[in-house]
């Protein structure tokens, strides 16, 4: 297990802005063709222990209205019991993509005794989601039950079509 003191956090920033990047190239492909416009654009955030880093955002207009559909921002690179995420938000609603791999989690001291042995504790990963067993994106679908879905072309849309009004969506 990784301690604080060897995690390179300029590269756990870097890693960030490249899954961001990986993600947006997803989607502009998923939407080409579509009537919608692609602007990227940065930001600036600052975390604890990363300190003040630049993360690439993606909006996403009507060609034809010119009007906003989301804005894609990222909400950090260190978040609990994920590698990333990303806020996808509208004109009516806001919602967020998470970037999961298998062994993410929050470690959890266990302490165990058992009769008149010593007591003993040990760190365990607990993981935080179900659903997953590949590094990716991912849409936290049933909060209350943690189960997610990986990300994907019908489901973004599905997604858009939930956090802001546009026409374009409607028949998607």
């Amino acid at each position: 297990m990784e301690t604080n003191t060897e995690i390179d956090y300029k590269a756990v920033a870097e890693r960030y802005r490249e899954r961001l990047n990986d993600l947006y190239g997803e989607i502009e492909t998923w939407l080409e063709g579509e009537q919608y416009r692609f602007t990227r654009g940065e930001m600036n955030l600052e975390q604890q222990n990363i300190g003040k880093y630049i993360a690439p955002t993606l909006t996403i207009t009507n060609v034809e209205t010119r009007e906003l559909i989301a804005e894609l921002k990222p909400g950090g690179a260190l978040v609990i019991a994920a590698e990333g995420r990303v806020d996808i938000i509208g004109d009516i609603d806001s919602d967020y993509l998470l970037y999961l791999v298998p062994d993410s989690g929050i470690d959890v001291d266990v302490s165990t005794k058992v009769g008149n042995a010593p007591e003993t504790t040990e760190t365990k990963r607990w993981s935080v989601f179900r659903g997953f067993q590949h590094k990716g994106w991912y849409f936290t679908e049933v909060r209350r039950l943690a189960r997610v879905k990986p990300i994907n072309k019908e489901l973004f849309i599905d997604i858009l079509a939930e956090v802001s009004y546009d026409e374009s969506l409607a028949g998607a």
